[in-house]
């Protein structure tokens, strides 16, 4: 314990292995017990466990793209610049989305379930104790994007466009122009407003964007003119076009009954879920028959996607939670500092980045059924 101290985030993850180990081959005393969980809770209500000076992640631009480890508390990403440079500002955020915040199953990086290197990595799982809500898809593991969000935000600005005229020309001109939808209405958010106001307007946006997918996927068309006799939406209760789109697995039944199939592990060994579109009818077989804790489901988010979203933009679910949206609607945001609201600036772009995928998604989906059914017919 003191060998480790003062605490980093990425360091907390072993203490928070340690809280989380059931062996009685390695059983902790009281003591030990004690002074772990009063040094994890005092990380977590200090500065130092969300901090841009303190995130353990290293951008930078250069040839390739490229991943490592810089030291055991930093690790380094480097951007293909070129590849960027190259990209048409019209299809910038869905390429920004796909090379870098989501894995190639087009799940977000934030909300994977990280592995410490360490030798109770194998012990890690969700959901055990009070600390869930800094270890299970929250602070510390939502600092990749948010360390490539604030990158991004800089180079962005070098080419005379932002995050905030990117996801209006998502909604004005790439969903018209690819999915041939022109329903969607969004209000361009001043990228020179300070961040207090930016989060403020942003989480009304993301109210009404959810509220206009609901209503396109309930009847087919957007009516703005119904926004508003429509209620706050549940990130867990919005409906997919998609039938069955996600499958959800408990990932200690991966490990024991795929122990020996590489390919079923890769793609459950950071996330619990993974779209259907994904597995082959051979391997959505194979879990379906080989285990029984299953949950298939057809929402817009993932459960993990929209317990992020519930704990960054809400209480509902989470009694520590963010609640930025509640905060910044009702004017309780006063006693922010101005890294405070820089910070959540960024968290709830990553938020929104989450919604934005998803719709993406489901509109390829649509669009795909469609042209289906054309050619059938």
């Amino acid at each position: 314990m003191d060998s480790i101290l003062p605490l980093t985030p990425d360091k907390t993850l072993l203490l928070a292995d340690l809280t989380l180990v059931n062996d009685k081959n390695f059983y902790l005393n009281e003591v030990t017990k004690t002074k772990i969980e009063y040094t994890l809770e005092k990380f977590v209500n200090s500065s130092q466990s969300l901090s841009t000076k303190n995130w353990g992640v290293a951008v930078q631009f250069g040839k390739y793209d490229h991943y490592s480890q810089k030291s055991s508390n930093v690790v380094s990403i480097t951007i293909n610049k070129n590849a960027l440079d190259l990209t048409h500002t019209d299809v910038l955020l869905v390429y920004l989305i796909s090379v870098y915040f989501n894995d190639k199953y087009y799940r977000n990086n934030t909300v994977g379930v990280i592995r410490s290197d360490t030798i109770f990595s194998e012990l890690f799982v969700d959901n055990v104790n009070k600390y869930s809500s800094l270890f299970n898809n929250q602070e510390y593991f939502e600092t990749y994007n948010l360390a490539l969000i604030d990158k991004f935000s800089i180079y962005l600005k070098k080419r005379n466009t932002s995050f905030e005229k990117l996801i209006f020309n998502f909604f004005d001109k790439y969903i018209p122009n690819t999915f041939n939808i022109q329903d969607f209405r969004v209000a361009l958010v001043d990228d020179a407003l300070p961040s207090e106001t930016k989060n403020k307007l942003f989480v009304i946006e993301i109210e009404s964007i959810l509220r206009q997918f609901i209503l396109l996927q309930k009847e087919n068309k957007i009516d703005v003119n119904n926004l508003k006799y429509m209620h706050q939406p549940r990130y867990d209760n919005i409906h997919s076009f998609v039938k069955n789109k996600y499958l959800e697995i408990d990932q200690n039944s991966v490990f024991k009954y795929f122990q020996d199939d590489n390919k079923i592990l890769r793609i459950f060994n950071s996330f619990n879920y993974v779209e259907e579109k994904f597995l082959s009818k051979t391997t959505l077989n194979s879990i379906l028959e080989t285990t029984i804790r299953v949950n298939r489901y057809s929402n817009l988010f993932s459960t993990s996607e929209s317990n992020y979203l519930s704990y960054c933009l809400d209480n509902s679910l989470f009694s520590d939670a963010l609640a930025l949206r509640n905060i910044y609607l009702h004017g309780a945001s006063k006693h922010f500092s101005d890294e405070d609201h820089r910070i959540n600036y960024l968290r709830i772009l990553n938020c929104m980045l989450i919604i934005i995928a998803n719709i993406n998604d489901e509109l390829i989906y649509k669009i795909d059924t469609l042209e289906k059914i054309e050619t059938n017919n």
